[in-house]
């Protein structure tokens, strides 16, 4: 048997998704309206995340990287990577 009660519990959310470049939203307004109309802005935020694990003897021994991007930012750094410093560097598509 199931027994329900109703409680009202405070729970935190994440409201939106930031761009660590830009600043901007990730979340696309135009299609999703705003981002307190969800309970997490994480579903419907258009970002990249990039990850970095730095292995030991590296000069970042230990360290990990972590940031949110935007589609625009996103794009700018693979054509960095496709065609600057980064050049000759394996991206699958």
């Amino acid at each position: 048997m199931l027994v329900r009660q109703r409680q009202h519990r405070e729970v935190e959310v994440i409201a939106d998704v930031v761009c660590d470049r830009c600043g901007q939203s990730c979340v696309n307004r135009e299609v999703w309206g705003a981002p307190e109309s969800v309970e997490d802005a994480t579903t419907i935020a258009e970002v990249a995340t990039f990850e970095a694990h730095w292995g030991y003897g590296s000069h970042h021994d230990g360290e990990r990287w972590l940031a949110h991007l935007c589609e625009a930012c996103a794009e700018a750094v693979r054509e960095f990577i496709d065609t600057g410093a980064g050049a000759g560097v394996m991206v699958s598509s």
